[in-house]
């Protein structure tokens, strides 16, 4: 089963792929589909059983969004690192975790703009 979050005639929405199109599902948003465990699993099986009775979208007529649009905070593993060898710094023999959390990420949405943070770097000169 493959659960999307998209806008769809300037609402947001969440649904359920079946072949090339989105059935819609009215009744959650993805964060309380999630919170509900295997409820909501049925829930989603259940909208798309009955797919002659719903919302059914094209992909060509839906914005794609994240799948948590407002999430809390976010989770991130550095994996990769496509810096050239001279910058290159050596990695830790362990994968390294990092947050973004809703405050920034709800400013920089917000605030769109290439912000220049001050580092202790900044003050020492």
């Amino acid at each position: 089963m493959q659960l999307s979050s998209f806008e769809y005639q300037g609402k947001r929405c969440i649904g359920v792929r079946k072949n090339n199109k989105i059935v819609v599902i009215e009744s959650a948003t993805m964060k309380q589909l999630i919170a509900m465990g295997d409820k909501g699993l049925d829930m989603a099986n259940k909208v798309l059983k009955n797919s002659s009775h719903a919302t059914v979208v094209g992909f060509d007529s839906i914005r794609w969004l994240p799948p948590i649009t407002n999430p809390g905070k976010i989770c991130g593993v550095a994996m990769n690192n496509s810096a050239s060898n001279e910058r290159k710094i050596s990695a830790p023999d362990h994968p390294a975790f990092f947050l973004k959390l809703f405050l920034k990420l709800a400013f920089l949405e917000f605030f769109p703009t290439n912000l220049h943070f001050v580092t202790s770097q900044h003050m020492d000169a």
